[in-house]
């Protein structure tokens, strides 16, 4: 059972969102994804999940990726962020908060976890469809066994169908994923659309 409310942080966060977070990924359908969610949810925080903070203008970036936060935070460095425990991380930041929510499947859906464990009512999830394939609207590094790269893997690999297991996991068994929605692909199909 995923039951975010319950999920904690360190340094404990207040958990005092309330409202619509757009949870933006580096598909290519990112802005077209944007763009209508912000049509529908004007003026609703963002959360950038890993490269996505070159893409746009955010209030937080969420990662399973701890040991990266440089890249992702080079053209936005004083944002709020929430990264998953690790046996091997660096040192948490100032404004780092580490939770203890193991979603599997990927940074987008640590970012879903953690947006609903802080509060809002409402998460969308942009140019996150986990289709497999794609490519990606930036690309800083190739992927490795510790960070894989699903946009450059066809929708039959085993990766691919193992992320999209999680997510079938979490909406069965989370009782706040009646809360996420998403504006494309695979996680439209699981979550719903807006």
């Amino acid at each position: 059972m995923f039951d975010v409310r319950k999920a904690e942080s360190n340094p404990k966060h207040p958990k005092e969102k309330t409202g619509v977070v757009l949870v933006v990924g580096t598909h290519p359908c990112v802005h077209d994804d944007i763009e209508a969610a912000a049509n529908k949810f004007p003026g609703a925080d963002i959360c950038a999940v890993n490269d996505a903070t070159d893409l746009i203008c955010a209030d937080c970036v969420a990662t399973v990726h701890p040991e990266k936060l440089d890249q992702f935070l080079e053209k936005q460095e004083w944002l709020d962020i929430h990264t998953r425990e690790k046996m091997k991380r660096p040192d948490p930041r100032e404004n780092e908060y580490v939770w203890n929510i193991k979603t599997g499947g990927g940074s987008g859906l640590f970012a879903v976890g953690v947006m609903l464990a802080l509060g809002y009512e409402k998460v969308i999830m942009c140019g996150c469809p986990m289709d497999g394939g794609g490519g990606y609207a930036t690309k800083k590094h190739d992927g490795s066994v510790e960070d894989p790269r699903i946009g450059e893997l066809s929708s039959n690999a085993e990766l691919v169908r193992g992320y999209h297991s999680h997510l079938k996991r979490f909406r069965d068994q989370c009782p706040d994923a009646n809360r996420v929605r998403s504006m494309s692909g695979f996680t439209k199909k699981i979550f719903g659309g807006i």
